[in-house]
């Protein structure tokens, strides 16, 4: 589905949506009832098609500054110019929002006067950020742009009316201030406009978690191992199984299964896009061998499909804007995170299975060619009365090509594995510090003593 079908879907359902707001104020029914559109064409409605850019900005009382957000539509596809083009969330949060302010007839006039802008919350966060004394009172700015720069609606959504039900709202650049029938909560977060599933794996697909520990020597880039922890299940409800469980330990299933959740739904906060020449500066080591570590550890995820995830963990990507604000505990400690992938075609359930059905196979041919010759002769001699029913001599086995079977599903992989490294070499990725902790932890949060019953049981067992 490409961005345009996807945003026509989404402001389908979020224009049914808007057709249940309470009208039951005078005022609100006056909004409904107008004429006039709050498009730049006040006559004229705003079709999908017509919609190839969008912007958003609302007032960042924390960096005191108009803080402004834009996607935009190239080759079928949204995306977010100001962050490399990284790939936005397939217009839903575009469509969800246009869809809150397009169209949108307009009320009864509330003022024309420019001093009772801040009053009613309609100063714009872009062009009044020098001129408002007091740094309050803005509103959110909403932009819709078509083919060729053509701006189809600059809004300005204000606060909420008396009543409750409708926004003041005023277009960008008009001091007349009107009220209509509006909800909406714009978010200038890049974390809010893109997928922030960055994986995209059903945790039920892992069959192994590897936790590498290692320190490294950034003068030499050697790579000094401590530890690696790794659990092993056959499938999706297996047992967690490990070769490093301590003795008298037993596995924390629900860690570890936390841990997979936590390592498959990884959530963005940011991206920078990458070169290899910032690898360093980001706190990715290259060795001596040429492989990539994170100079925090890295996880090693396996899937049922003979993918396997490396996850490497870099330098501490401190905000910019969290950098602005005052005091120290303003300051974010994201995470940089790169990610690589590769095909092992000794993980792949699917092709194990096919390797297994083609020995079954070739077993078979082997007993029929192994068959004494005047058995042969003597099923040949049974006769057609002995054939069942609509079975001719004619009709013959259809022979599965193993063999290419095979080739394909390797080929497959790693044809699947280059797609997803070629998506994933283009940036750095910043994830959140809680989400870090959480995907290196504590080995004893691993491991742990069984429960006391057990431990009686078994001293129970051990006198009989």
């Amino acid at each position: 589905m490409n961005g345009l079908s996807v945003l026509a879907v989404v402001l389908a359902i979020a224009t049914s949506v808007l057709t249940w707001v309470d009208f039951s104020s005078d005022e609100a029914m006056s909004a409904e009832v107008g004429d006039v559109l709050l498009n730049m064409d006040s006559e004229k409605e705003i079709a999908v098609d017509d919609i190839v850019g969008l912007q958003v900005a609302k007032w960042d009382a924390s960096v005191k500054e108009g803080s402004i957000f834009a996607v935009a539509l190239k080759d079928g596809k949204w995306i977010i110019p100001s962050h490399f083009d990284y790939p936005a969330d397939e217009g839903k949060r575009v469509g969800q929002t246009a869809a809150h302010v397009m169209n949108i007839k307009r009320g009864p006039l509330a003022s024309n006067d420019p001093q009772e802008h801040a009053d009613l919350g309609v100063l714009d966060p872009i062009d009044d950020a020098q001129s408002a004394a007091d740094k309050s009172g803005f509103g959110q700015r909403v932009t819709l742009e078509g083919n060729g720069g053509k701006i189809l609606l600059d809004l300005i959504v204000g606060d909420s009316s008396q009543s409750g039900n409708v926004r003041y709202v005023r277009q960008a650049g008009d001091n007349n201030v009107y009220t209509a029938p509006i909800d909406l909560s714009v978010s200038t977060s890049f974390k809010d406009w893109v997928e922030t599933d960055l994986l995209k794996i059903e945790a039920t697909s892992v069959r192994d978690i590897r936790i590498q520990d290692y320190s490294v020597n950034e003068d030499t880039q050697r790579i000094e191992p401590r530890a690696e922890t790794a659990f092993v299940r056959k499938n999706e409800v297996g047992e967690w199984t490990s070769e490093q469980l301590p003795k008298k330990k037993q596995i924390a299933k629900d860690a570890v299964d936390g841990l997979v959740t936590e390592a498959t739904s990884i959530r963005l906060v940011e991206i920078q896009p990458f070169h290899h020449q910032l690898l360093r500066k980001k706190g990715f080591i290259v060795a001596q061998n040429g492989a990539i570590y994170g100079n925090e550890g890295a996880i090693m995820l396996t899937l049922k499909d003979g993918l396997i995830f490396y996850l490497f963990f870099g330098e501490v990507a401190v905000d910019e804007k969290a950098e602005k604000e005052e005091g120290a505990e303003a300051k974010a400690d994201n995470r940089y995170l790169a990610v690589f992938v590769q095909y092992n075609q000794e993980g792949d359930e699917e092709l194990a299975s096919l390797m297994r059905a083609k020995v079954v196979a070739a077993e078979e041919e082997a007993k029929k060619a192994a068959e004494p010759k005047d058995k042969k002769e003597e099923k040949k001699e049974e006769g057609p009365e002995n054939e069942p029913e609509g079975k001719t001599d004619d009709v013959q086995p259809v022979k599965v090509d193993y063999d290419k079977l095979i080739a394909e599903r390797k080929a497959n992989g790693k044809q699947r594995a280059a797609e997803k490294q070629q998506r994933f070499s283009k940036f750095f990725y910043v994830i959140d510090n809680e989400s870090f902790k959480k995907l290196r932890p504590a080995q004893e949060a691993l491991f742990v003593d069984p429960p006391k019953e057990e431990k009686k049981d078994a001293k129970k067992k051990g006198k009989k």
